[in-house]
């Protein structure tokens, strides 16, 4: 299994079997279950604005699945071959951003609008990203062991958080975590949770 969320009172679970599951979170059982991909299921994330649910998968797309009906509402070319990460654009309830194997950020519009172009932002795999809070920052983590922070209104690089200069990871990023608008926590390969001050 590579994915884990809570919404309500389900739970969905997303793994290499390429299956969407939904479990009621109170007794532990499985309601229904939705094949999305001959490959694996990497993650999930809640829309509210849509009740949706936007899950990354190793066929290089991202699909929107409804919530209510369990239906596939959307399919989205992204990150070649793998997508590892996905999350709405706080502000933007049409605005899907996803990052993965090609260590690009890809942006999916759930209407007729264009969305931003793709953005080159790391030299390895992309493999999360996370909204600040107050959805003015996002951070992305690498296996090219550095994070970014970046402006969340127009995508602009403002911070990278290295080994050398900053004390950062020695190995590959995994994961971060937004304690509060300005405490940003990762973890990676190094097996090392560090902290991070967003200024």
């Amino acid at each position: 299994m590579f994915a884990v969320l809570r919404v309500g009172e389900e739970v969905f679970t997303a793994g290499g079997d390429g299956v969407l599951v939904r479990w009621d979170a109170r007794e532990g059982r499985t309601l229904e279950s939705l094949p999305l991909s001959g490959n694996s299921l990497r993650c999930l994330a809640y829309l509210p604005a849509h009740d949706a649910l936007a899950v990354g998968a190793s066929d290089s797309r991202v699909y929107v699945v409804d919530r209510a009906s369990f239906a596939v509402r959307h399919v989205r070319p992204a990150n070649d071959p793998s997508v590892f990460t996905v999350a709405a654009v706080p502000g933007r309830d049409h605005l899907l951003v996803s990052g993965g194997r090609d260590a690009h950020l890809r942006f999916h519009s759930l209407t007729d609008a264009p969305p931003p172009p793709p953005i080159a932002a790391h030299l390895a795999t992309v493999n999360a990203l996370a909204f600040s809070p107050d959805g003015r920052h996002l951070a992305t983590a690498s296996r090219d062991k550095t994070i970014k922070l970046w402006a969340a209104d127009d995508f602009r690089l403002l911070k990278v958080g290295e080994v050398v200069r900053d004390r950062g990871h020695v190995n590959s990023v995994n994961t971060l975590l937004w304690l509060d608008n300005r405490t940003l926590v990762t973890a990676g390969d190094d097996r090392r949770l560090l902290t991070w001050s967003v200024g």
